[in-house]
């Protein structure tokens, strides 16, 4: 019912913490990383599908939108409030999520330069 913009916040999970949904409508995106911050707060994402966002998120994520195309995010947003799909747009990003644990990526890293922990 309404929307409250909040500025900079020093604490991005207790600012994410307040939210019902996590929308990014970015016209590029480098890589994304307040994405992994959103999944790991348990925010149903909406988001433009260019750059690095399918690349986190994946290409067959529910939450994805063409670029600029307000109508597409207004039904997905709608579409959330539908328990069965918020659930299954959760179920994609925790299991997209794993994808990105710290551990993982430090070997992935460490490995492209032939090193080993």
């Amino acid at each position: 019912d309404f929307v409250i913009f909040r500025g900079r916040s020093s604490n991005i999970y207790e600012f994410l913490s307040e939210l019902d949904a996590f929308i990014l409508t970015s016209k590029y995106e480098g890589f994304g990383m307040v994405l992994l911050e959103a999944m790991d707060s348990g925010l149903p994402i909406v988001a433009s599908s260019n750059s690095a966002i399918p690349e986190v998120l994946g290409l067959d994520f529910l939450g994805l939108c063409q670029t600029g195309d307000a109508n597409a995010f207004a039904v997905k947003l709608t579409a959330l409030l539908e328990s069965s799909y918020r659930n299954r747009v959760l179920l994609q990003q925790r299991t997209r999520l794993e994808l990105f644990n710290s551990r993982d990526m430090t070997q992935k890293i460490l490995g492209l330069y032939s090193l080993t922990i």
